[in-house]
């Protein structure tokens, strides 16, 4: 390929300067120069292809890493919703616990003020 280079450059290696000699030769000339051209974007353009076919194959499992990673997320929030419901009950029922606490220590406020009350009378 490297002698067909000056071969095309010659001014009457064309479809029209041999077309006035042959038809036949004419489209021949033609086919060798396309055929040369092709060549030439074709070694340029191949390696371009396998690049984006390595890019393409990189993104699709990139793709399946984010959909496994996208998947892991959700479990994760999943769980921490579950842990977000089981610390508002524990949180109510502390609540709850507290102030019965409260109450039993009046009740018990109470209870001790009326024995203390009764056994000044008894007096």
């Amino acid at each position: 390929l490297i002698n067909t280079d000056m071969l095309i450059e010659k001014p009457y290696f064309n479809y029209e300067a041999m077309r006035t000699k042959s038809y036949a030769a004419a489209c021949l000339a033609n086919w060798v120069v396309n055929i040369i051209t092709f060549h030439k974007i074709w070694k340029k353009v191949a390696p371009l292809m396998q690049k984006v076919k390595g890019a393409k194959e990189q993104t699709e499992k990139a793709e399946r890493d984010l959909g496994e990673v996208r998947k892991h997320i959700r479990e994760v929030e999943e769980d921490c919703a579950a842990l977000d419901r089981q610390l508002m009950e524990a949180l109510a029922d502390k609540n709850n616990v507290e102030n019965q606490a409260r109450l039993n220590q009046k009740k018990l406020t109470l209870a001790e003020r009326l024995v203390n009350n009764l056994v000044d009378e008894n007096e």
